[in-house]
């Protein structure tokens, strides 16, 4: 009730008349993590509260103009998908660095919003983020939406609650949406209020979110879209024209596409094993999965739950008696590491037993490490025989998720024969590789050392003089040979460093898109540029070494065609080895 009231008091007090003419529609941006995006797939039945706010507010005769420099494509509903939800983002990510900022890049790519309806800090209460520093960060995301419209009109959400009780209150969530009505009363002004919306009451994190607890399901985008209108009607009526004004309602058109299962290989081990990439055949033959459809509506279209979050693509909300079946071409016989990157939650124990080639093998415990997002690393050791083996993984206990499985052999009991062979580099005579300048068809894979020939300034920009590793080009750009990979690697990557490539497209489709790199920190910003314009940005995640891959996906739409690509990077200390498209 004290929530209620108080952001009640802060709408009454913070919103005042804007200086719009009666016949614009008024640009509001919703802002915020996946609650705000909806489902990461084109098909996903779940389109956000921005589908049906939408709707309402149109049905009521407002003039708006949903906008931001993203949208989500949802073939299943036709609405202004312009948007500003980055799945996985935190506050602080959200505000970047002093060098660098996503927020900022992503404004700058958008109109200016008139209204801003931000919803963000789920992902601060699952990774534990100081509620002093969540308070530090919001003050800052108001400040740099200013510095894009000084006269913007903020509506901060007290944020819906999660499946976990024992998360909102333990991860400060309850705390974090009892702080912001004071945050907002000291960040109003009278040509920039910040108004407090009140989310959370009348919320079941249960009932109203889908199985993992966190994203809404359609009941929970209804409630939310519900609690924006009635925050924005009387915003909406003093900058547009109100009920009972005819204004003309331009819906897009959607043309449904059919997305295909992605195109997937036999792995390799040593390797790693991404827990998406599970075998082709469906139920009962590579995985059994208990509920029916991906609650997570990523990267596959059958019954196994995938998300993305944080950039990263993974297994989710896994369940008791769950499985996957992957199949892979081992190097040489002998015993492998595996080490699993999971995370769990809830009060029940959890392990992953491992088969090879319908034989146990290991078991692997799996440690509680309190929420989705909480990475952590569980090793085992198996016996591979040599050549072509089938993998099952079957779960043990509800609630875990899995992203990932990096496989390498156990000193003295396997040997690995590599396939390629360095080459010796003369720095002086080395030429420059087959690289025309012709387009690279997609899908497929672009090694990072491929891109455009042209020069500095032209087809890569490098704030060193030379190629300090000596490999493979003899132009400005630094690349390393890596023997853990056998590729070839852009290596000490620097902030404003950039690369460009040029591809062609065969049809307009949503892609998934894969960066494999290197970070020992972790936190730096990949910044995709299509055309010149800003398509894709991506953080990080830290690897621990500058020799240990790892890959972090999303989604990107291109048109048909041939393209321009230009990867621009924000912090130092990365490897890039590649990006690929599916």
């Amino acid at each position: 009730m004290t929530l209620r009231v108080l952001s009640l008091l802060i709408i009454c007090i913070c919103i005042a008349p804007l200086a719009v003419q009666a016949d614009a529609a008024v640009k509001v941006m919703p802002l915020g993590d996946s609650i705000t995006r909806g489902g990461s797939w084109t098909t996903s039945p779940y389109p956000s509260y921005r589908y049906y706010l939408d709707e309402s507010l149109r049905a009521s005769g407002y003039s708006l103009d949903f906008v931001g420099s993203t949208s989500t494509a949802f073939t299943k509903f036709a609405f202004d998908q312009n948007h500003e939800g980055h799945g996985g983002y935190t506050t602080g990510m959200m505000v970047g660095t002093p060098s660098f900022s996503p927020l900022a890049a992503w404004l700058a790519s958008s109109p200016a919003p008139d209204i801003v309806l931000l919803h963000v800090g789920t992902n601060d209460a699952l990774e534990g983020i100081p509620l002093a520093t969540r308070i530090a960060n919001m003050k800052k995301i108001v400040s740099i939406l200013r510095q894009k419209n000084p006269g913007v009109r903020v509506l901060m959400a007290q944020i819906i609650p999660t499946g976990d009780a024992g998360l909102n209150s333990k991860g400060l969530l309850l705390d974090f949406n009892r702080a912001l009505p004071s945050i907002a009363a000291g960040l109003s002004t009278p040509t920039s209020p910040v108004a407090v919306v009140d989310l959370f009451t009348g919320y079941d994190g249960v009932a109203d979110n889908q199985p993992d607890g966190i994203h809404p399901k359609t009941s929970g985008e209804r409630k939310m879209a519900g609690a924006w209108h009635r925050a924005l009607a009387p915003v909406l009526s003093r900058m547009s024209p109100g009920p009972g004004t005819t204004v003309p309602t331009v819906r897009p058109t959607v043309t449904r596409t059919t997305q295909a299962v992605p195109s997937l290989s036999v792995r390799k081990v040593p390797g790693v094993l991404e827990a998406e990439d599970y075998d082709p055949g469906g139920a009962g033959v590579s995985y059994r999965d208990t509920t029916p459809g991906n609650s997570g509506g990523a990267y596959r279209q059958d019954d196994v739950d995938i998300e993305v979050q944080g950039g990263t693509t993974n297994l989710a909300f896994v369940r008791d008696g769950e499985w996957l079946q992957y199949t892979v071409a081992v190097s040489s016989v002998g015993r492998y590491r595996a080490d699993f990157r999971v995370s769990s939650w809830g009060s029940s124990s959890h392990s992953i037993a491992v088969s090879v080639n319908g034989k146990d093998a290991a078991t692997v415990s799996v440690p509680t490490t309190g929420g989705p997002g909480a990475w952590t690393t569980a090793s085992t050791t198996l016996p591979l025989p040599s050549g072509t083996a089938v993998l099952r993984f079957r779960f043990s206990g509800d609630g875990q998720n899995l992203d990932r499985v990096t496989f390498s052999a156990v000193a003295g009991s396997a040997t690995v024969k590599p396939t390629t062979t360095a080459p010796t580099v003369t720095r002086t005579t080395q030429a420059v590789p087959s690289q025309t300048g012709s387009a690279v068809p997609l899908p497929g894979t672009i090694q990072s050392e491929d891109y455009n020939p042209g020069g500095e300034g032209v087809s890569y920009h490098d704030t060193t003089p030379g190629n300090q590793a000596g490999a493979y080009r003899g132009d400005g750009v630094d690349i390393v040979y890596a023997p853990a990979i056998r590729s070839y690697v852009v290596t000490q990557i620097r902030s404003g460093e950039w690369l460009e490539y040029t591809v062609t497209i065969p049809e307009e489709r949503y892609y998934q898109l894969a960066f494999r790199l290197a970070s020992q920190s972790g936190g730096q910003f990949f910044d995709m540029k299509v055309d010149g314009r800003s398509e894709v940005m991506v953080m990080a995640p830290r690897t621990w070494s500058m020799e240990t891959y790892s890959s972090i996906s999303t989604q990107i739409r291109l048109a048909k065609g041939t393209h321009r690509v230009r990867i621009q990077f924000h912090g130092d200390g990365l490897n890039f080895d590649s990006f690929r498209f599916t």
